[in-house]
């Protein structure tokens, strides 16, 4: 169903590919009439100790998102502007409609920090707030599912400096990490 992985080859490989798809060097060689041959995604979840949150950073192509934000909300989203409180109203429904997580058994809700456009891709911005200690994390993640069925959603999940990784592949969504 999915595969947990905290070797440091597999973050090389991620970092590596990343590196390639905003480069640009994904779009330059597409033969096909998909925008780009890899469908991806990374989130990373950090538990803050200090601050007693849960820090969330999911990268994703930028017009894929926007693709789906468009579809879903039959409006002209935009996230090549400005940041303003309307996208990011739509960014944290859809975000919350499609990574659920649960931290010790109780599921949590998450809250928007912000976003940030870079080259071909955003970097969305959440926190759960008021979790004073962290043993395990349910995710449940299907970001850009209802965009193409070949999206892949990395997360790596970091907690008092222990890092652990998984690579779901549509249509598998569930997660779990135990620290």
């Amino acid at each position: 169903m999915f595969e947990i992985c905290s070797n440091n080859f597999f973050m090389v490989m991620v970092k590596f590919l990343l590196f390639l798809l905003c480069s640009g060097w994904g779009n330059e060689i597409s033969t096909n009439r998909e925008k780009h041959p890899l469908y991806v995604s990374v989130t990373d979840i950090e538990w803050n100790s200090t601050a007693k949150t849960i820090e969330i950073t999911s990268k994703v192509f930028l017009e894929d998102l926007e693709s789906v934000l468009q579809k879903k909300y039959a409006k002209k989203i935009d996230l090549y502007a400005t940041q303003n409180e309307t996208t990011k109203t739509y960014l944290l429904d859809y975000f919350s409609k499609n990574m659920q997580i649960s931290a010790d058994g109780k599921t949590v809700p998450l809250s928007i920090v912000g976003y940030e456009r870079e080259k071909e891709a955003i970097w969305c911005y959440f926190e759960i707030k008021d979790i004073k200690a962290l043993k395990q994390i349910n995710c449940s993640n299907s970001i850009l599912y209802d965009f193409i069925d070949k999206q892949m959603n990395l997360m790596h999940v970091k907690v008092a400096g222990n890092t652990k990784s998984i690579k779901l592949l549509y249509p598998d969504t569930k997660a779990q990490f135990s620290f």
